[in-house]
């Protein structure tokens, strides 16, 4: 269990945060010095698909939804989340708006951790952009396989 991180409200062991699964206690305690403890009602947006986002929100307590407008202007949900869990990454990652909102279900606290703040680690602690790219690559993968398999349960054909 990472003790350290009690002080921060968080309580995670490597088995519970799984996005990040290769950052190190050290690693945590230093984003999370850095990042902004926030609270969000329920409905609140922590993340508006398509707005200009360039932050980490990792969640502490609470639950979210991830929802996508579909081409006729309603609303798809695409997961739930809640504690340990991170969003952000993609639209960070890829200097593109959200693809996604994610929407507090109920009160939810979240540490955000801003770009800046992220390259800061990055580039001046030894190691973490090794540790932290890997853990988003793995994670990117395994989410892919996943939507991947939803796509083939909705009934989805190969083209030939």
């Amino acid at each position: 269990m990472y003790l350290g991180l009690q002080r921060f409200g968080v309580d995670l062991s490597p088995g519970d945060q799984e996005t990040f699964r290769f950052l190190t206690e050290a690693d945590w305690m230093l984003a999370l010095e850095k990042a902004e403890r926030r609270s969000f009602a329920d409905g609140e947006a922590l993340i508006e698909q398509d707005g200009e986002f360039r932050q980490l929100c990792i969640i502490e307590q609470g639950e979210v939804r991830v929802e996508m407008r579909s081409p006729d202007g309603g609303r798809v949900v695409i997961t739930r989340g809640g504690y340990g869990q991170v969003f952000g990454e993609m639209s960070l990652l890829g200097r593109t708006g959200a693809s996604a909102s994610v929407i507090a279900e109920g009160e939810v606290t979240a540490h955000v951790i801003t770009e800046e703040q992220l390259l800061a680690l990055l580039v001046s602690v030894p190691g973490f952009a090794t540790r932290f790219y890997h853990s988003l690559a793995v994670e990117l993968a395994r989410r892919l396989r996943e939507a991947n398999e939803r796509f083939i349960q909705l009934g989805a054909r190969p083209q030939s």
